[in-house]
């Protein structure tokens, strides 16, 4: 299912929404057994449509919620995309697919152990803390959805800690399915802004 096509219609930019369907259920758009070939298809992709496009990197938006969220993270800082626009997600992946997704976890990582957690966990971080760009950041989350505590405080942290800016909206919402509901109108709110 492909998130945000009906909020984004007539939106006047150019749109490319990318599903993340491998191994049935997803691989973040990373890959299997930490051969990061999704990664690779769907970053080669985004750069063959912005090169038709005159687009170049520092004006691609990365946008999504949860899953998508992350991907717009790790894509935006791995890759020097210009924006992410990014809600309720992941960012220690590890802690998250160990206890909910752990099928996903064995999918990328291979495994479930603890060494297996720790990789997944560092994947973004390592990403942020090597990044020559720094893309404009805004984030959203609800109040009371675990994700704050468990995935936004540990990312803010590390942001201040390098000296990054972000736009932070902390909306007043308990269940992190309700992302799906709050977080198109913050994703309209800020591309109207950057257009």
């Amino acid at each position: 299912r492909y998130n945000y096509l009906n909020v984004l219609e007539g939106t006047a930019i150019n749109q490319l929404f990318i599903l993340d369907d491998y191994g049935g259920n997803g691989c973040y758009y990373l890959g299997e057994n930490r051969d990061f070939f999704v990664e690779k298809n769907t970053v080669a992709l985004i750069r063959t449509i912005a090169s038709e496009r005159g687009i170049d990197s520092g004006h691609i938006i990365a946008a999504g919620s949860s899953k998508g969220g992350y991907a717009a993270l790790y894509f935006g800082f791995r890759y020097g995309f210009g924006t992410v626009i990014s809600g309720g997600f992941q960012s220690m992946l590890g802690d998250y697919l160990m206890e909910y997704h752990p099928d996903t976890a064995v999918l990328i990582a291979g495994g479930v152990s603890q060494e297996d957690r720790m990789f997944l966990n560092r994947l973004l971080f390592d990403v942020i803390r090597e990044a020559n760009d720094i893309p404009d950041l805004y984030l959203h989350m609800g109040r009371g959805d675990y994700h704050y505590s468990q995935h936004m405080i540990p990312l803010l942290t590390l942001f201040d800690k390098q000296g990054i800016s972000y736009q932070f909206d902390l909306a007043d919402y308990t269940e992190h399915d309700e992302v799906g509901v709050y977080f198109p109108e913050y994703l309209q709110c800020y591309l109207n802004r950057i257009i």
